[in-house]
């Protein structure tokens, strides 16, 4: 019989412009293509695209913003009409909310994606770590995102056999390397630089970067490919700097690059950028941040300020032999272990776990680093009270309101407490599309 799994989506949906969202659609190409039955219900504020999404192989549920996040009613109606195997959050306060608020049917199993947690995070923001940890002990399998996720939750989750590592992945037919030919000059930057770690490391690398390798090379250039904000084009704009803003498929530019950058100084998770640096053939320089989710390998040239990074980008440009070398060591990794075609077995794994029972408590090791955070004050007991935490304003949403990425911020463009399926033919009658297609 077929498994049938609900993916929770409150950001952008289609088209794809952000890591999180490209990892659940590559996820969602490997699951359909081994027959199971798959829905996203997305929070629609007008930042999707209807077009794409009823063209899509998936079902789509529209539902009202503040219903996703408080609306117990609509959700709970919606999951009991799936009636899904499994749901799947990747935000810990909707797991939270899940739990406290009690809306899934009796045999449906929580899957928590995490992908925002890692070591710096958790000593500045204790309350990211607490909620985090209080998800996956609620939740009845665990996928992390990196190994060193994997790691820290082990110390603290009771059942480590519901801790999965499922990196972000990429479909075999998107691997298109590029043949490295002569002498390079141009450097790629693939990233929504609305994000505040890719915003931040753009202005490093036309600031800082740029002009230490233009100084030897005066042909050289950055190709920027991703939605940027107008403030930081005009910051950057120059001969040396072209931006492309956001592309459908972001290969074609890439093949354009010699080398690819990502020197992240901030966020957390898998940097997918480096999955479409490598499928494109170009070789990588990083800083250290910049590599999670893959890791520092002989393949990636690493980096811990502009003149080393400079030095690097200067010896792969003038060599065409070692781009290409490079290029196929990356490749070898990337089929190893970061292709979607094989991430449905941990989907097969979940199955066996035992459901974790109605009363979904939190382990002895959990509740041992949450008193301990209470007693030195980082945190109040109402902090951790999952009640508090189901209603939390997720961070990442702020961010993109403040920076304006969206001309619609519309929470009312689905009524309050109804829902919509876009697999549903009458929904054409009740959504005009050309005042609802996302726009800037």
């Amino acid at each position: 019989m077929k498994k049938t799994i609900v993916l929770f989506s409150d950001g952008t949906l289609l088209p794809s412009g952000e890591g999180a969202t490209f990892r659940d659609l590559e996820l969602v190409k490997g699951l359909m293509r081994k027959g199971y039955e798959i829905t996203f219900i997305h929070a629609f504020r007008g930042w999707s695209n209807l077009d794409m999404l009823t063209k899509s192989k998936f079902q789509v549920i529209l539902v009202n913003p503040h219903d996703y996040y408080n609306g117990t009613k609509v959700i709970s109606s919606i999951l009991n009409m799936l009636s899904p195997d499994a749901i799947v959050m990747k935000n810990p306060t909707e797991v939270c909310s899940a739990v406290y608020n009690k809306i899934l049917p009796i045999k449906t199993k929580i899957i928590f994606d995490c992908h925002d947690l890692n070591n710096k995070n958790y000593r500045e923001k204790p309350l990211d770590r607490a909620i985090d940890l209080i998800a996956a002990e609620l939740s009845d399998a665990v996928f992390c995102i990196t190994k060193d996720i994997k790691s820290e939750l082990s110390k603290f989750v009771g059942k480590k056999k519901k801790l999965f590592f499922v990196p972000a992945t990429i479909s075999s037919n998107l691997i298109q390397p590029k043949r490295h030919v002569g002498r390079g000059h141009v450097l790629g930057f693939l990233g929504n630089f609305y994000h505040n770690p890719n915003y931040e490391a753009l202005e490093w690398i036309c600031n800082k970067l740029l002009p230490i390798i233009k100084s030897y090379n005066k042909n050289i250039r950055i190709h920027v490919i991703g939605d940027c904000p107008r403030s930081l084009f005009k910051k950057i704009k120059s001969s040396n700097v072209v931006c492309f803003g956001q592309v459908d498929n972001p290969i074609p530019y890439l093949h354009e690059c010699d080398i690819a950058l990502s020197p992240m100084f901030k966020g957390s998770g898998f940097r997918t950028k480096l999955l479409y640096y490598i499928a494109s053939g170009l070789p990588t320089v990083a800083t250290k941040l910049g590599l999670e989710g893959i890791g520092r390998r002989k393949c990636f040239q690493f980096a811990d300020n502009e003149y080393e990074m400079a030095n690097m980008c200067l010896d792969l440009l003038n060599s065409a032999d070692l781009r290409n070398e490079k290029s196929k060591d990356s490749i070898r990794i990337l089929k190893r272990g970061f292709l979607s075609d094989n991430i449905t077995k941990h989907f097969d794994c979940v199955w066996n776990i035992e459901l974790e029972s109605e009363s979904r408590s939190i382990g002895n090791s959990a509740l041992k680093y949450l008193n301990q955070l209470i007693k030195s004050k980082y945190l109040s007991e109402n902090d951790i009270e999952i009640e508090h935490i189901a209603r939390r304003t997720p961070l990442w949403l702020n961010e993109i309101i403040m920076n304006k990425r969206f001309k619609y911020n519309n929470t009312n463009f689905i009524n309050m407490g109804e829902w919509i399926d876009l697999s549903d033919p009458k929904s054409k009658k009740v959504l005009d599309y050309n005042d609802y297609v996302i726009m800037k």
